[in-house]
């Protein structure tokens, strides 16, 4: 064991005279923020804020460095009034501490000399605390984690802000003959990670090739939905479907392309093995092949293997089709569009800052092929800017 939990998951704990109770507790993908307050006998209370990362393994690094520049910016922008030191610890308080640290100083060094040292920063921790980042991969990841901070330092813009910044990012760059949303997307393109071709075995094994509508859409294995294994195989069951975050939830959403005639089954059993209760389609009919139609259209009920789907009732209105039962077109463009809106306006209902970059790099760490072009990009921002208009809470900041 390398540490010990220090704080109460709930009510208090007292430390010889030092009396420690959790006041709240926001749960993120990859993060935790406690509220604490302190007291100690016979003095005041003191509340502080307690950041908890948790995607971080011991003595290797994340496998994408969006979670910890999400995690860094939340706590540069959460107010504290006191101006304290920040303690920062890890299990031996050199690897990752270190790592986190020289970022801060580094982004804070970019911002106001225009240029950053990594060499010269870590060596200066070094001279201060043996081992601060402990290791090359470490030391890489700083790097990674520090390019995407300056690269796409747009990522996260207030909610009061965000009309006018988008105004400005429709206007033409004279000097390069582009829009500035071009330039952006171009830039976030960059930025995005490509998985490696062994990721993608399961996918492209013979007896699943089938069940792909794509071939150039393919999940990463990481990030798969597996069902459980069928006949005689001892593995999982294929299914072309991947994991997304929300803002605040690692698999908030399972995005995959509309079901195939012989992939209608496993459809059904990925919603009942992991306990989905709600579908939204983002494809019309027409698109479809009817045996690809994956309810009852005509029929009270279908039967898949040993599932029974039965409509109860559905509703029209607006374009849109409720269909209730008991118990979108290729799993990444339209699907990813819904999911980055979703996560992009919860957030800013959360936090009133506007992430719509930030968004997407996470997302795309799970699926290349999210927002795949600056129409979708551009059209993530009108949702936003349709969204402020539309809301008086959103509409005030703009005056």
């Amino acid at each position: 064991m390398k540490c010990i939990q220090y704080w109460p998951e709930a009510d208090s704990v007292n430390f010889d005279d030092y009396k420690v109770t959790t006041q709240g507790e926001e749960n993120y993908s990859d993060f935790i923020i406690r509220t604490l307050i302190v007291e100690k006998t016979g003095e005041g209370k003191r509340k502080l804020f307690h950041f908890h990362f948790t995607a971080w393994p011991d003595k290797s690094v994340p496998k994408y460095a969006s979670s910890l520049v999400h995690f860094r910016h939340k706590v540069e922008t959460t107010p504290v009034k006191e101006n304290g030191p920040v303690i920062v610890h890890c299990s031996a308080g050199v690897g990752r501490t270190g790592t986190f640290i020289a970022l801060n100083i580094l982004t804070e060094q970019a911002s106001t000399m225009g240029y950053v040292d990594p060499v010269g920063c870590v060596n200066t921790l070094r001279r201060q605390r043996v081992d601060m980042v402990q290791t090359p991969d470490q030391y890489i990841f700083l790097h990674m984690a520090l390019l995407e901070t300056l690269m796409l330092s747009t990522s996260a813009l207030s909610a009061s802000r965000f009309l006018k910044y988008y105004e400005e990012l429709m206007a033409f760059d004279n000097h390069l003959r582009k829009r500035k949303i071009d330039i952006e997307f171009s830039r976030m393109e960059k930025m995005s990670p490509v998985a490696d071709e062994c990721q993608y075995v399961s996918a492209k094994e013979v007896r699943n090739r089938k069940k792909n509508r794509y071939s150039n859409i393919l999940p990463v294995a990481d990030h798969m939905p597996y069902l459980t294994p069928s006949g005689k195989r001892s593995e999982p069951d294929y299914i072309n479907a991947v994991f997304l975050p929300n803002y605040k939830k690692k698999g908030a959403f399972i995005v995959t392309q509309t079901p195939l005639k012989a992939t209608k089954t496993d459809f059904w059993r990925l919603v009942v093995e992991h306990d989905v209760h709600t579908i939204i389609m983002m494809n019309n009919m027409s698109e479809m092949k009817e045996d690809e139609i994956y309810w009852p259209v005509h029929n009270e009920s279908e039967t898949y293997e040993n599932m029974t789907i039965t409509k109860t009732s559905e509703d029209c209105e607006g374009g849109l089709r409720k269909i209730m039962f008991d118990f979108n077109r290729n799993g990444a463009d339209r699907s990813g569009l819904f999911c980055v809106a979703s996560a992009v306006l919860e957030g800013m209902k959360v936090e009133q800052d506007v992430a719509i970059t930030q968004v997407i790099k996470e997302m795309r760490n799970y699926r290349e092929q999210i927002i795949p072009s600056v129409e979708q990009f551009q059209f993530v921002h009108e949702v936003v800017k349709e969204y402020i208009l539309q809301n008086k809470t959103y509409s005030n900041f703009t005056d």
